[in-house]
C-alpha cells in the first residue's frame, strides 16, 4: 500500500530503534526571513545520520531542549542546518545573542515525520512553527500545494504554490481530491481540528494523513514533551507497536 503512513512505517522499521546522540558545535547563523535564522552545526557524530528524509526532526539543547527540522545535511563535512524561530524575548533570541562559533551542544535524533508517496498529490498544512518542515517537504514533492499561516515577512520561505490563511488555518483548508497525501504541522489544538475535519468530514483515510503537534498553547514545551513521553511509555508497557505511525497519531490527538 502506498501512503504517507505506510512510508513512515517502512522507514521506521528500516532505521530500527537507532538513536543518533552526539555533540555538535555551533558554526554560525544568518537571518533568512523576518523571524527565522538558519543555524549551521558541525559534528563528527553526524556522520552516523544516514538515509536523510524531508521533515526529519531532532532535539537540541539550547540549553532548553526543543525539536527542529533538518533543512540540509552534508555528510562530507558533517554539517547540518536548521531554521530557528526568533522572537524578541524568546529563548531562541537569547541564545543567538550569546552563541559563539565553537560552542558545543547536544543533539538527539532523528524522528521520521514525512515520506513522499510517488505520483501522489501532497497537501501540506502548517502554522508558523511548521514552516521549516513544510519547506523541506515541499522541496521534495513535484505534485504538492500548501496551506499555511505565518507573518508576511516569513512567507518567502514557502513556494508560490502556497495559499496563505488570513484568519484561522482551518478555515483555509479545502476538501482534498481523493488519494491526496496530507501532512499537518501546527499547534496541537489547530492540528487536531484540521485532522478531525479531514478524517470525518472529508473522508481522508487515516493512512493518507500525518499530523505533528509542534506546540501546545498554554503549556511550556517541557510539560508538553513530558506528557507525550508518558503516553508513549504507557503504550510501550502495554505491548503496543510504538513504531506504528497511526498509533502515534492516536496517542497525540485522541
Amino acid at each position: 500500500m502506498h501512503s504517507i503512513s505506510a512510508g513512515i512505517r517502512r522507514v521506521m522499521a528500516r532505521r530500527g530503534h537507532q538513536v543518533l546522540t552526539c555533540p555538535v558545535t555551533f558554526v554560525g547563523s544568518r537571518q533568512i526571513s523576518a523571524n527565522y535564522h538558519r543555524v549551521t552545526l558541525r559534528g563528527e557524530g553526524l556522520r552516523g545520520y544516514r538515509d536523510p528524509l524531508p521533515g526529519d526532526a531532532f532535539k537540541l539543547a539550547l540549553p532548553a531542549v526543543r525539536c527542529y527540522t533538518v533543512q540540509s545535511f552534508d555528510p562530507d563535512s558533517a554539517t547540518l542546518e536548521f531554521d530557528l524561530f526568533v522572537r524578541p524575548q524568546g529563548f531562541g533570541a537569547r541564545w543567538l545573542r550569546t552563541a559563539r562559533p565553537g560552542e558545543e551542544l547536544s543533539l538527539t535524533g532523528m524522528r521520521v515525520d514525512f515520506h513522499r508517496v510517488p505520483d501522489a498529490h501532497h497537501l501540506v498544512i502548517a502554522d508558523t512553527a511548521g514552516i521549516p518542515a513544510a519547506a523541506t517537504i515541499l522541496r521534495s514533492c513535484v505534485r504538492a500545494e500548501a496551506v499555511a499561516r505565518a507573518d508576511p515577512g516569513d512567507r518567502g520561505l514557502l513556494p508560490e504554490r502556497t495559499r496563505w490563511a488570513s484568519g484561522a488555518l482551518l478555515d483555509a483548508v479545502r476538501p482534498p481530491d481523493p488519494g491526496t497525501q496530507v501532512w499537518i504541522g501546527a499547534e496541537h489544538a489547530v492540528a487536531q481540528q484540521i485532522r478531525k475535519y479531514l478524517l470525518h468530514e472529508c473522508a481522508v483515510p487515516q493512512e493518507n494523513l500525518h499530523a505533528s503537534p509542534y506546540w501546545t498553547s498554554g503549556l511550556d514545551w517541557e510539560r508538553t514533551f513530558a506528557e507525550s513521553m508518558r503516553r508513549f511509555t504507557d503504550a510501550a508497557a502495554a505491548g503496543l507497536d510504538t513504531g506504528d505511525p497511526l498509533l502515534l497519531q492516536a496517542l497525540a490527538f485522541e
